[in-house]
């Protein structure tokens, strides 16, 4: 048997299975997440574990585990350092087994929330000053921080900050090169609730809003950006895989 198939139980209560609201592959995901906490107490695994198991992309992994969230089926901590993050540990908070899943890992993510707070805060400013570097719409920081709204924070925090900066600048290229027909500005924050799927590079925007004839903008990578060894993430800038965890040399 493969490792990464775990003979644990899968459990998903009824709750679950009858909610309209969930597409049927967040409720098995919801199944696999229930396996995972029966092994540690939380699951551990990140986006790309999810996306290989289901051979699916890790913006559809993202979209359900999300949808999960939002229905308070979930919760999610993220442990960080230096901006990136260093894990994520998503628990069960609803239903019956939720007292059976606690451990002591629980006191120190208390103790993280804080932290994690406070390193949301700076995240988003250094989202909105990147974004209001494109000149797509130039907001102001009192209007951005009167009317960001936990959504907001969620889809950042789903995300992460690489990817959602190199949405941004996929959504910048489209809007201002004469090769795209895409022609319609968002905010920053409708961009988080309505653009971002569209432009995040798994999605292929450059390809996918491209005139007839035309050929796609290339993007130059930064020379500090390396692709992690473990998982293959491009993205990855610093000591720390935000998507893997992998500490660098």
């Amino acid at each position: 048997m493969n490792e990464n198939h775990k003979s644990y139980y899968a459990i998903i209560p009824a709750n679950i299975r009858y909610d309209e609201r969930l597409t049927p592959n967040a409720k098995l995901l919801y199944g696999e997440i229930t396996a995972l906490c029966n092994e540690k107490g939380y699951c551990w695994a990140n986006n790309l574990y999810f996306s290989e198991l289901y051979n699916v992309s890790k913006t559809s992994i993202s979209k359900w585990i999300s949808q999960l969230k939002k229905y308070s089926y979930i919760s999610i901590e993220m442990e960080y350092k230096n901006k990136e993050i260093l894990k994520r540990y998503i628990r069960i908070v609803n239903g019956g087994i939720e007292e059976k899943l606690k451990t002591p890992i629980e006191e120190k993510l208390k103790d993280n929330i804080t932290l994690f707070n406070n390193t949301m805060n700076n995240t988003y400013i250094d989202i909105f000053i990147h974004w209001n570097t494109k000149k797509i719409i130039i907001h102001k920081k009192e209007m951005i921080a009167r009317n960001i709204k936990k959504k907001h924070k969620e889809i950042i925090s789903l995300y992460g900050e690489m990817v959602v900066k190199q949405a941004i600048d996929n959504y910048a290229i489209v809007l201002e090169s004469e090769n795209y027909y895409w022609t319609h500005r968002w905010g920053l924050l409708d961009f988080l609730v309505r653009g971002i799927d569209k432009f995040v590079s798994e999605a292929r925007p450059l390809e996918n809003y491209l005139k007839r004839g035309c050929v796609k903008e290339k993007i130059k990578s930064p020379e500090d950006m390396n692709p992690c060894p473990e998982c293959g993430l491009k993205e990855t800038n610093g000591s720390i895989c935000r998507e893997c965890g992998y500490v660098f040399d």
